[in-house]
């Protein structure tokens, strides 16, 4: 018996890496394909979300402000919402809360698609807060029964 030498024969890997560079050539197409594909849905969110910026700025252009405070002048108090005030009175809580409803309601009439802010100015020091629960309330209220009623509390120092 004769022994072959098996030293000299070669393992042919051209069709291996054909076939490797085939699927790399697919793989980058692909991602090509998918990067294109987001680019396109970025754009189409970003065209959307600058529609409704739009939209809410001629929203915001139209829109209303009430505002709402208590004022002391010497021994009385008072408050004062849009061109109205009531003078507070410890006795008659149930009067003012009463009026209060029935002066924002009037300032509230024909509201439809019209955006109301009510900002309460409130001076910490200056407040009770008794006072400070009513109007709180009551704006609350509004706010949580009218859609277009947006209510905001803002807090003054001296």
């Amino acid at each position: 018996m004769k022994r072959r030498r098996h030293g000299s024969e070669e393992i042919n890997l051209n069709s291996l890496l054909d076939v490797l560079f085939i699927i790399l050539f697919v793989v980058m197409l692909k991602g090509m394909q998918n990067e294109e594909a987001v680019k396109t849905q970025m754009q189409q969110n970003i065209d959307q979300l600058q529609n409704q910026v739009e939209s809410y700025e001629l929203y915001e252009k139209e829109a209303r402000v009430i505002t709402v405070q208590v004022i002391q002048e010497q021994e009385d108090r008072y408050i004062s919402i849009g061109d109205e005030t009531i003078q507070l009175n410890e006795n008659a809580s149930v009067y003012m809360r009463t009026r209060l409803k029935n002066i924002t309601g009037d300032l509230l009439k024909d509201v439809e698609n019209t955006p109301v802010y009510i900002v309460f100015h409130c001076n910490k020091k200056e407040i009770y807060t008794k006072e400070f629960n009513m109007i709180d309330e009551v704006m609350t209220e509004y706010q949580d029964t009218v859609k277009e009623v947006f209510y905001k509390i803002i807090y003054e120092e001296d």
